[in-house]
């Protein structure tokens, strides 16, 4: 297989970053957090949010559960806070 078709295949199958919002219902409270950075393929129409973007949505929606963030925040704003441990 020459090197422009399987460059051309991967092309088609990946697209640039598009953003969403991600909301989850915990015990009657609405949390969520507004423009996440995910990749949709164009196989199955799939998206994926990259590894490091789920641990900071996990680690955000502790601290909104926690009362230490607002309930709805945007991504770009509270993805690189600094916490003390």
């Amino acid at each position: 297989m020459e090197m422009s078709s399987v460059l051309g295949r991967k092309k088609e199958m990946t697209r640039a970053f598009s953003t969403k919002n991600v909301t989850w219902d915990i015990e009657g409270n609405k949390y969520e957090i507004q423009n996440v950075p995910f990749k949709s393929l164009n196989a199955d129409g799939e998206e994926f949010i990259n590894i490091d973007v789920a641990i900071k949505l996990e680690m955000i929606k502790e601290l909104m559960v926690n009362n230490r963030i607002p309930n709805t925040v945007d991504f770009s704003l509270v993805a690189d806070l600094e916490l003390p441990i």
